[in-house]
Order: structure tokens, then C-alpha cells, then sequence
């Protein structure tokens, strides 16, 4: 009881902590596509600063000030050159626009596919204590607990279900949502 209740909550939160950065980069991520989606000046400015986040999670840049090598050092000098522009007034093309979307989605798929195994990873040690993992990493990513079954039945593993996918995707010409694969790093 007492003990179950402790590692539960003890293993929550190691969870939260070591998912931390990938839930930044997540919101970055969304951040992107919701800014750029828009075509405006201060859309540019929120998605290139989007992207600055999901290639320097810890970056200490606020949106809107400028993006030096020592606050934002893990970006690369062309994206923090154009935010540079962008903050001063200068638009994005389509083009621009599309570009940075492919290279966030790009960049957030590497940190999908770490936040995937410590989904794994947590599961079995929540399994392993006896705790429901639904409660450690949360009911959209824990596979869900097995059906009761009658004394003495024999119990069957609980279903896999897939990775969720990356943030929302563009929509094709029929109306179906493409979804961002990161096996094979393509919208599909």
C-alpha cells in the first residue's frame, strides 16, 4: 500500500525529469507550426524562435531581443542570423516558412525517438514495482492495464500501441492528415 504509493510517486517523478526537455522541445515545436502557419511578421518571429528552442532547449534568448553566440549557442548561425532579421522587421518567404517547419520536424523527431524508449523504459519499471504505468507516464502514453480475469486465468500481456506522432502535420488536397514518421523521416 504505503510502499506502492511512494514508488509511484517516486518514479512520476524521475519520469517528469528526465521527459523534461523533451516536453520543452515538443511545445517548440507546436509553437512552430502555429506561427508560421500564420504569414505574418510576428508569426515568423515566434517560429524561427520555436526552432532556436528545439535546437537549444536551454537557451537563455527571449523572443524578440537578439540572438548572440553567447545566449543561444547551440543554434546554428544561419538560423540565429535570420531570427536576427526576422526580430528587425525583415518577412520569410513561403519557401523560408516551409524550410524551417522541415528542419524543426527534423530535429524534434531525434528527441521523439529518445522520449519513445524512456516511455518504454518507464513502463517496464512501473510494471516491474507493480504500479499501474498509467499513473507514472501518463494514460496517452501507457499501454493500457489487462482486462480482470477469473482466479487462476491466465493473463495475457497488455496490447502495444503505436508511438504517438509528431505534432500536428499539414493536411493533403483530400482533407487527410499527413503525420510526421520519424523511421523514416518523412510525412506520410
Amino acid at each position: 500500500g504505503e510502499n506502492r504509493i511512494r514508488n509511484e510517486r517516486e518514479l512520476r517523478r524521475e519520469y517528469q525529469s528526465a521527459t523534461q526537455e523533451y516536453r520543452t522541445v515538443r511545445q517548440a515545436f507546436q509553437k512552430v507550426e502555429a506561427s508560421l502557419a500564420q504569414g505574418t511578421g510576428i508569426g515568423d518571429v515566434g517560429g524561427i524562435f520555436g526552432v532556436m528552442k528545439i535546437f537549444d532547449p536551454g537557451s537563455t534568448v527571449r523572443e524578440g531581443e537578439a540572438a548572440t553566440v553567447q545566449n543561444s549557442g547551440g543554434v546554428p548561425e544561419n538560423i540565429r542570423g535570420l531570427y536576427n532579421r526576422v526580430a528587425t522587421g525583415e518577412r520569410l518567404t513561403p519557401q523560408q516558412r516551409a524550410e524551417i517547419i522541415a528542419v524543426g520536424r527534423a530535429q524534434f523527431g531525434t528527441y521523439e525517438q529518445s522520449y519513445q524508449s524512456r516511455v518504454a523504459d518507464f513502463t517496464r519499471m512501473a510494471q516491474g514495482y507493480g504500479i499501474d504505468p498509467r499513473n507514472v507516464v501518463g494514460s496517452d502514453e501507457a499501454p493500457a492495464p489487462p482486462a480482470p480475469s477469473a482466479p487462476g486465468a491466465p493473463r495475457s500481456p497488455a496490447p502495444r500501441r503505436p508511438a504517438p506522432s509528431a505534432p500536428s502535420a499539414p493536411r493533403r488536397s483530400n482533407g487527410q492528415t499527413r503525420r510526421y514518421n520519424p523511421n523514416t523521416g518523412q510525412l506520410e
